[in-house]
């Protein structure tokens, strides 16, 4: 399945705000992790939980040499929203179907029953968390990293080279707007070559 999205603007480098979450998304992705275990060899959902492996792999990629990938970061948090909803609707859809007299939460279902409702909720919720977290980050930086202009990233405000030549105002000649264009005005100080040349087979 294709999704059209635009294009992500993000800045070369992790900003201040991600390196402070990058723990809180390691643990998030232990969570994913684990929920996806869980689904494919307790619950032998097996495509469900492969998906969500990729998920939990795929954050542990975006934290990869202690920081943090940015695009990774974007693509990460998108595929989270919509996997998230989509692990929201199976379990809404899990809990509407079971038998008359089974509670998702109950001393009869037993601790590893009890245990695995767990992790299952804890890993639909981290997907949220983390799109939400992701899209904090996103807003939180600019094209020059975390917050501020490229002034103080580059050692002081750009200047117009205003005294250089591309800077300066030139005069290309005179006329108005509809008119032909007029040859340009020479400079004062221009002289006119007063030698004499040679002639050719002279």
């Amino acid at each position: 399945m294709v999704i059209p999205m635009p294009s992500v603007a993000v800045a070369a480098y992790p900003s201040d705000k991600a390196m402070r979450y990058r723990n809180i998304f390691f643990a998030l992705s232990i969570l994913i992790s684990a929920a996806a275990a869980v689904q494919m060899f307790v619950m032998k959902e097996i495509m469900n939980g492969f998906m969500m492996g990729l998920i939990g792999v795929c954050g542990f990629y975006c934290l990869r040499d202690q920081s943090v990938d940015m695009q990774c970061l974007m693509s990460w948090g998108i595929i989270c929203f919509i996997n998230g909803i989509l692990e929201v609707v199976k379990f809404i859809d899990r809990v509407v179907h079971l038998p008359p007299g089974v509670e998702v939460f109950s001393t009869d279902n037993g601790f590893e029953s009890n245990f695995i409702m767990v992790i299952l909720i804890l890993g639909m919720i981290s997907m949220l968390v983390v799109s939400i977290l992701a899209y904090n980050v996103y807003s939180d930086q600019d094209l020059f990293g975390s917050g501020g202009d490229d002034s103080s990233r580059w050692g002081g405000p750009r200047q117009s080279p205003r005294n250089s030549s591309y800077g300066a105002v030139q005069n290309f000649g005179g006329g108005t707007l509809g008119s032909s264009p007029a040859a340009p005005a020479q400079s004062q100080n221009f002289q006119p070559f007063q030698g004499k040349g040679n002639v050719l087979g002279a």
